[in-house]
């Protein structure tokens, strides 16, 4: 990775840490009062996504692979997966991660934990038998998405699947007077960070297909969005 998006990657890690920052006392009061049967279904960001994750709840082994805080890996455990490493690179992510698996009540299946940018490399090969990975890809630069794609073809077995979240395609175009900048030709910057990197549903199709099965691509939508852009590849080895 060139020195410039590199200092772009840390950027955008420092960006993703604060944004998962939390006050952990209205946290607790929050879910003091929730329903722990069935409130988790409100942490996905849409419907379509649950019923993405639930086509993996047979796989012996999961990773969630940027969990976030945690939503995937909670669903994937409450359809009934009970093998499950959720990652993050923000520590911050991670310990709100933590909260809400033992406020869902499924320590026992989950294992969240930190790790660096070379952590795959460390993983031993054929590892899992699924992978959720959402809202990752198209966020980071592409050399890192490129050697992430290529560490999920050797570290899952033959017969796994994959779900794979996206945002939507986003010409890029830059505009100066919206501090919106374009870098290589697919990275777009909002003020200064990272936020997408737009490529077309065919474009990611023909990059997973080196390595994977482009089984479906479905579209989707966040609440309060009114047109399904969103995608998500359904994957298979």
């Amino acid at each position: 990775m060139n020195t410039e998006l590199q200092n772009d990657y840390e950027n955008l890690q420092a960006f993703w840490d604060k944004v998962f920052s939390m006050n952990e006392e209205e946290f607790r009061e929050y879910v003091a009062e929730i329903d722990k049967d069935n409130d988790w279904r409100e942490l996905a960001p849409a419907e379509k996504l649950l019923t993405a994750i639930e086509t993996l709840k047979d796989c012996n082994k999961l990773l969630d692979y940027g969990c976030g805080t945690g939503w995937g890996a909670i669903a994937m455990a409450k359809f009934g997966a009970t093998q499950i490493d959720a990652v993050e690179t923000s520590k911050n992510a991670v310990d709100q991660a933590w909260l809400w698996i033992k406020a869902f009540e499924v320590v026992s299946r989950i294992n969240a934990f930190k790790i660096d940018n070379n952590w795959l490399d460390s993983v031993a090969s054929e590892r899992y038998s699924g992978i959720l990975c959402s809202n990752v890809l198209d966020v980071i630069p592409t050399e890192a998405s490129d050697a992430i794609i290529k560490n999920f073809a050797r570290i899952t077995a033959p017969g796994a699947k994959l779900i794979i979240g996206m945002n939507f395609y986003q010409e890029p175009s830059a505009d100066p007077a919206k501090n919106i900048e374009v870098k290589e030709g697919v990275h777009i910057f909002y003020d200064g960070i990272l936020r997408l990197v737009s490529r077309t549903d065919e474009e990611w199709a023909d990059i997973f297909s080196k390595y994977f099965t482009v089984e479906k691509i479905d579209h989707f939508a966040w609440e309060g969005e009114t047109t399904e852009r969103r995608r998500i590849f359904y994957l298979s080895k």
